[in-house]
């Protein structure tokens, strides 16, 4: 698969298919512009950004946000998964008796952090 790969890159570069792109020669920008965004919601978050449906008080919560949050800037509709997701953990919390243990207790908070 890659030996194929590598065969079509030589061949564009032979004709010359990139000998006029834009930015050639200069250095490539590898600044991480989302310091802190986790890297699941890094790629949602500039896509939705470079189409424009992400707003002005959405941007300054970009380091806090949640999947939820982008399925909801995408589609326009707050979504209910977020409260199934949690009882679904609630449950599982006391199915395992994981609430009863009080270094769980402060891990959990940070869980719920996390996904919700």
């Amino acid at each position: 698969m890659y030996m194929f790969v590598e065969e079509r890159i030589k061949d564009s570069i032979d004709k010359g298919e990139f000998d006029n792109l834009p930015g050639k020669g200069k250095p490539l920008n590898l600044k991480d512009d989302l310091p802190g965004m986790r890297p699941e919601i890094k790629m949602g978050y500039r896509m939705l950004k470079n189409a424009g449906y992400v707003t002005e008080e959405a941007k300054d919560s970009k380091n806090n946000m949640s999947m939820n949050d982008l399925l909801t800037i995408a589609t326009g509709k707050t979504h209910k998964s977020d409260v199934q997701s949690k009882q679904k953990f609630d449950e599982f919390v006391h199915e395992r008796k994981l609430h009863q243990n009080k270094r769980f207790i402060a891990y959990a908070k940070k869980i719920y952090r996390k996904l919700f």
